[in-house]
């Protein structure tokens, strides 16, 4: 026996931690396949779901801790509705997840665009009252409703055709639930395998109380490590003021 690097857990590979940990196998000693019928939890219905759960947790804490990981951009040309209530987002971003806004409409100068809560921003003029170029703008973000389902961007003074980019965070990595067998389609990091298997276990075994001190106490630890891991590589990209040695 010789040490390897760890490599790569597919999706099956962690559905198998899983159900060791729940004691719900797939398999019996004979290596024979149990029935899913036979199963107390289903792949589809349960471990799927347990599983995307503890994703989505991973990610808001990477979101929260060290945006820079999970930030996405998109471009967009500015549009303003007769009544100026700003310009509606695409849907697969929520007006929540937008970080920043810079204006981008000469690329080779990027401006930023400050953020005003929405009650600030109705103070500052709908036109511009000075040239474009030296203009200093503002933007907002409005929630969704049940007749505008989309977030709205707010830009004042108005800034119509101009182009600016969005940096916004994107939304989690999850299972789509139609992959069986999983094989290699879904792999995850060998790092954080044991996480979000006793993480999606704990899940599984909460609505009966019948989680176990043992699962309970690897997975804080784990997740403790993980916590830390995240704050690093946060530290690691932070710009450090190095004083001179004179």
């Amino acid at each position: 026996m010789a040490l390897v690097r760890s490599t790569i857990e597919t999706f099956t590979q962690v559905v198998t931690r899983i159900r060791r940990e729940v004691g719900d196998p797939s398999t019996d000693l004979s290596n024979n396949t149990i029935p899913e019928a036979a199963r107390r939890f289903s792949d589809l219905l349960d471990i799927f779901p347990a599983i995307n759960d503890m994703l989505r947790t991973m990610a808001n804490i990477v979101g929260i801790k060290a945006p820079q990981s999970a930030i996405q951009f998109q471009d967009i040309t500015y549009t303003e509705a007769a009544d100026y209530s700003g310009m509606a987002l695409d849907s697969d971003i929520p007006g929540e997840d937008v970080v920043f806004v810079t204006d981008v409409t000469d690329p080779l100068v990027p401006t930023e665009i400050f953020f005003l809560y929405p009650q600030e921003l109705q103070q500052v003029p709908a036109q511009d009252t000075v040239p474009v170029e030296i203009s200093r703008r503002f933007y907002s973000i409005m929630g969704n409703t049940a007749s505008a389902p989309a977030s709205r961007i707010l830009i004042r003074p108005s800034a119509v055709g101009r182009v600016f980019r969005l940096y916004y965070l994107d939304t989690p990595f999850v299972s789509n639930d139609t992959d069986v067998p999983l094989g290699d389609n879904a792999p995850f990091s060998a790092r954080w395998a044991q996480l979000i298997g006793l993480g999606a276990a704990l899940q599984l075994l909460s609505p009966d109380d019948e989680q176990t001190v043992g699962i309970a106490t690897r997975y804080a630890e784990q997740m403790r490590i993980f916590n830390d891991f995240v704050k690093a590589q946060r530290q690691q990209r932070r710009v450090r003021m190095v004083r001179r040695p004179y």
